[in-house]
């Protein structure tokens, strides 16, 4: 393992919800969004975050159920997710500028794209929704992962940026993965940066209940 020279992060703490790091699709009560209900944590996570929330269990369960009324499991696609916000952050004084990126490990140039787009967001205090595809075949790293959002909060490179951890928000607890590793058994990585900003226009905010 190689020395890690730079991380990139949040500038402070990822702390949306007490108890744990993030929301959980285990909290859902509907059998199907247990199972398809990652994107729409991911998508609760970046509201509690740009919201300034710190929630009890009881109210994050509240808003992953309100969340999920704009964005539908299973989502497949980073346009799919970037829709789903749009549609939540519309009730609020935000603006989006969203972008979105898929790396491939069949296109090398994608790598370095991908760095500066999680590196560039993470320095304006964006969080990076990730879209983990399908495993390659034979593949086996991180199964738990496939077809799955997680949300970076940080990332850390070695100093030939060979090597590249991601610390991610996945089930209510915090996970570090090889990007590298992680890219080479998937047929595609989908990065989101929602790229919010307060517009000077309060406007009321959603109800939790």
């Amino acid at each position: 393992m190689k020395t890690m020279k730079q991380t990139y992060k949040l500038s402070h703490p990822f702390e949306v919800s007490l108890g744990s790091y993030g929301g959980n699709q285990m909290w859902f009560k509907n059998k199907y969004m247990l199972k398809t209900g990652c994107g729409p944590v991911a998508l609760t996570n970046l509201y509690a975050w740009f919201k300034g929330l710190s929630l009890s269990r009881d109210d994050f369960e509240g808003l992953q159920n309100l969340t999920s009324k704009y964005l539908k499991g299973p989502v497949v696609m980073p346009q799919q997710f970037i829709l789903g916000a749009r549609r939540l952050f519309r009730q609020e004084s935000y603006q989006l500028n969203p972008i979105h990126l898929t790396l491939l490990q069949t296109n090398p140039k994608t790598w370095n794209q991908g760095l500066a787009f999680i590196a560039t967001s993470l320095e304006s205090d964006n969080p990076v929704a990730l879209l983990i595809g399908p495993n390659r075949p034979k593949a086996s790293y991180h199964r738990d992962f496939s077809n799955h959002w997680v949300l970076i909060t940080a990332m850390t490179l070695s100093k030939d940026k060979d090597e590249v951890r991601l610390t991610v928000s996945s089930w209510g607890a915090v996970y570090h993965l090889d990007l590298k590793a992680l890219l080479d058994s998937k047929f595609f990585l989908s990065l989101v940066s929602l790229r919010i900003k307060k517009s000077s226009t309060k406007e009321p905010s959603i109800a939790l209940d």
